[in-house]
């Protein structure tokens, strides 16, 4: 009878190590499926949210088109009335709640008129400006990486930079679009990533744009290049 209570208990373990470990087989499958699941559903969520990314920065730089091709606009621009052509742009930032300023430039990058007006920054110039290197590079729309701007207050913007057409589709100036970073970006703090997850948006130097767990936006945080 021992020897018998001896063979039905080695049965019995040799069962119960069988179902655990079958058990632990199914977890780790789970698991893993799950994983590449939830893997696949962040980066569809990913693409996604990069392909409208890309829609609302060329439905901006057409802000901009429309705004710069206005032909009284034009006219006052090459005519060199430039408080008279900002005058044109009074209403856009309430029309746009996105865009933070506007201003007018010469073709050297010296600010001429600006919307609200900002009296530090008139008559400098800004050569030296990432967008007036962009734009003029090839005198085409340009979409600047992050900076700090200079009028007060200082805050960090994106701007987009459109070269003013006259006479003979000569440039005569160049329209300067800042972007409310947060406002331009709120849509993404929308996304569903999960509590562990969270949407970041860089610029073409790796810095930080928009990050959806920060309520003070932007910091002009430098990334690694090799960030994930």
């Amino acid at each position: 009878p021992s020897r018998r209570r001896f063979w039905l208990a080695a049965i019995l373990a040799a069962a119960v190590l069988g179902v655990a470990g079958s058990s632990w087989h199914h977890y780790v499958t789970l698991e893993r499926e799950l994983t590449e699941t939830a893997l696949a559903r962040h980066a569809a969520v990913g693409s996604l949210a990069a392909s409208t990314l890309a829609v609302k920065f060329e439905r901006l730089v057409d802000v901009g088109v429309a705004l710069a091709t206005r032909v009284r606009f034009q006219e006052l621009v090459a005519a060199g009335r430039w408080s008279e052509a900002a005058q044109i742009l009074q209403r856009v930032p309430q029309d746009f709640d996105f865009l933070d300023r506007l201003f007018l430039a010469d073709v050297r990058g010296t600010l001429l008129a600006d919307v609200p007006q900002a009296p530090d920054v008139r008559g400098r110039n800004f050569a030296h400006r990432d967008w007036f290197k962009g734009v003029s590079r090839d005198w085409r729309p340009y979409v600047s990486p992050l900076y700090r701007r200079s009028a007060a207050p200082p805050r960090n913007v994106i701007a987009v930079a459109v070269p003013i057409r006259g006479p003979g589709d000569g440039v005569t100036g160049i329209l300067v679009l800042q972007v409310k970073l947060e406002a331009f970006f709120d849509w993404a703090r929308r996304i569903d990533l999960g509590a562990a997850s969270r949407a970041l948006v860089v610029d073409a130097e790796w810095r930080t744009a928009f990050d959806s767990r920060s309520p003070a936006g932007a910091q002009l945080v430098q990334l690694s290049p090799t960030f994930g």
